[in-house]
């Protein structure tokens, strides 16, 4: 496929064909032959080769990038990652002494067309944010625009002061309301949790590609 410019474009990204009036195509560039603007890429058949015509775009998606990240049985932080040119999943530890993973969605569920975004509603699982009737339809992964996390990490030794420590908290929102309130998070799965000490980091991630967004 010729282009203007191949600038930006390697192997494994993902290409978005795109021109007014005709269906979009998804492919894979698989190398960038030099000499020039030239991207050979990959199709899923043959059936599906393109019929865009000279101005079409041509949208650099870049790689595909697939993150899970679980607590193994010895309180591991794993991370795997999957590699999509070798169609793989690797993992590795990233941190120890790590046992609970805590995640809500942020979602603005404001009435219209809002003239600023932000976040209304915080919640465990996905809902219908929008009031159409149907949880998890476009709409609603429209109006999610953040994320909050927290991780509590363990003391490496019992505690010397007894078996009395309380319950780590973290800013979540509550299920009915959805508004932020300290709460606990529960480590009955934790053999003794009680007789060790446990440190809670918590952060807000913004979904910049959604506040963005003008539609």
């Amino acid at each position: 496929m010729m282009l203007d410019s191949t600038l930006g474009i390697a192997p494994e990204h993902r290409l978005l064909l795109y021109e007014p009036g005709k269906s979009c195509a998804l492919f894979k560039a698989t190398s960038i032959l030099l000499g020039g603007y030239r991207v050979v890429h990959q199709l899923s058949s043959a059936s599906g080769l393109p019929d865009h015509t000279v101005g079409a775009r041509v949208i650099n998606l870049g790689s595909l990038h697939y993150l899970e990240f679980s607590i193994d049985a010895n309180g591991y932080l794993q991370v795997n990652r999957y590699l999509s040119g070798a169609n793989a999943w690797q993992s590795s530890a990233l941190a120890s002494g790590v046992v609970s993973l805590q995640a809500q969605y942020g979602f603005d569920t404001q009435s219209g067309t809002p003239s600023s975004t932000k976040v209304i509603r915080w919640s465990d699982t996905m809902f219908d944010a929008d009031g159409s009737g149907i949880i998890g339809d476009n709409g609603d992964l429209r109006r999610l625009i953040a994320v909050r996390l927290a991780i509590v990490v363990r003391s490496a030794e019992r505690s010397d002061q007894g078996c009395n420590a309380s319950a780590p908290q973290w800013m979540a929102g509550s299920a009915s309301s959805g508004t932020l309130a300290l709460t606990d998070i529960s480590l009955n799965h934790v053999n003794d949790w009680r007789c060790y000490r446990y440190r809670v980091l918590q952060t807000e991630i913004p979904l910049r590609n959604l506040l963005w967004t003008d539609s």
